[in-house]
This record gives C-alpha cells, sequence and structure tokens, in this order.
C-alpha cells in the first residue's frame, strides 16, 4: 500500500532490511500505519536493538541507502499546513521536504513484528 504514496517504496524496503541483515516478509501480518503506537517494553527494546538501530546505522553509513532515504517522498504535496512548507522543513529537518525515510522507519515496525507469532495488535 505505501507504494501507492511512495514509488518503489517496497525496493527501498528491501534494501534496508537485507542491509540490516533481516528477510524481508512477501506480507507483512501486524500493520502499522504510522509511527505512533504503544508496545510492551521487551518488544518494543528488541525491535529498537534489532531493526531501528541497526537501519538508522545502514542508513547514515551507506551511501546508496543513504541517498534513497533522504530524497523527497513528495508528502509535502500532501500536505496543506504550515508544517509541511519548505521554510519550516528546512529549518526543522535541514531538508526543504520530508524525506523517504521517514515513511520507510515508519514502516519498519510492522516488518519486525512479524517475528512476533503469538502476540496480538489491536487497532484504535
Amino acid at each position: 500500500n505505501a507504494s501507492l504514496w511512495h514509488p518503489n517504496f517496497r525496493e527501498y524496503m528491501t534494501k534496508i532490511v537485507e542491509g540490516i541483515g533481516k528477510k524481508m516478509p512477501l506480507e507483512v501480518k501486524k500493520p502499522i500505519y504510522q509511527n505512533a503506537f504503544m508496545a510492551k517494553t521487551e518488544i518494543y527494546r528488541d525491535y529498537v536493538t534489532d531493526y531501528l538501530n541497526p537501519a538508522m546505522e545502514l542508513i547514515k553509513n551507506d551511501p546508496e541507502i543513504n541517498k534513497i532515504c533522504m530524497q523527497d517522498s513528495n508528502y509535502s504535496q500532501l500536505m496543506r499546513q504550515e508544517a509541511a512548507s519548505p521554510e519550516y522543513l528546512q529549518e526543522k529537518l535541514g531538508v526543504p521536504y520530508y524525506p523517504m525515510a521517514t515513511f520507510l522507519l515508519e514502516r519498519l515496525f510492522s516488518i519486525f513484528l512479524n517475528k512476533y507469532t503469538e502476540i496480538s495488535c489491536k487497532h484504535l
């Protein structure tokens, strides 16, 4: 679904997931569609240690992945708020747009959750 908003999303996500030594699933079983979620401490700690920190290091240190992640996601064009103005984003993020990393990392938790078969996921 993310590919509808961000072309090549799955390809980019696969590069990140495989770049941290994990397997990209064919299907996400417990989708989390935003970065606002709650998880048990041990699950979140596992995510940060095994997925998020390695992904952020990869983005920082791999020039190809960094280029992918820092490209314009075109999200600003969908928003009509001050928080999407190029001036605001330049001041806050250092670039005049929302980078792809924002959305790739947002969906990384869903991929991580595939390793847990025994937990439930509730959407409010």
